[in-house]
């Protein structure tokens, strides 16, 4: 296919999917072949702070929409959903103290929101960690993945 790019498995990546992927990092995150794309990079490169804050996102991206879609399940009657969801929140937590860079308030906040138990705190406070982990993202591999991407359909400019 002429114009496309090469990025290892799962085929091509089409001129104008690079254009969207490489204009802002939310365009990539809300791709799952971009980010499959963006893992395998970081991946072959060693970036193993770029490939926790990419599984961090995604792990904070699956609880966010888990507990969206569950609303009735995190109160009294659903309880033993709320208990997975809270389960998940807690490996969420200790994911990011583990692996992530997060400064002391930020782990903090996620632990406090976590003991707490209320849906929409919990909520919060891992999607305020998301975001964090996506700004972190920005330099910790994005920029260079922009620049391959760029580079291979020839059209390396300074959008990243």
């Amino acid at each position: 296919m002429a114009g496309c790019l090469g990025c290892g498995e799962g085929g091509n990546v089409s001129p104008d999917s690079v254009r969207r992927w490489t204009e802002k990092l939310s365009n990539m995150l809300l791709s799952s072949t971009a980010r499959r794309k963006f893992h395998d990079y970081l991946e072959s490169r060693d970036l193993e702070q770029g490939q926790s804050l990419l599984e961090f996102w995604e792990k904070c991206d699956s609880f966010l929409d888990q507990a969206e879609s569950h609303s009735q399940e995190w109160s009294p009657e659903g309880k033993a959903r709320s208990n997975t969801m809270k389960q998940e929140a807690q490996l969420i937590t200790e994911f990011a103290d583990s692996n992530i860079n997060f400064d002391p308030a930020q782990m903090q906040a996620l632990y406090a929101a976590v003991e707490s138990g209320d849906k929409q705190t919990v909520m919060t406070a891992i999607s305020e960690a998301k975001k964090s982990a996506a700004e972190m993202l920005e330099e910790e591999g994005y920029q260079e993945f922009c620049r391959y991407l760029l580079r291979g359909q020839g059209m390396l400019k300074d959008k990243c």
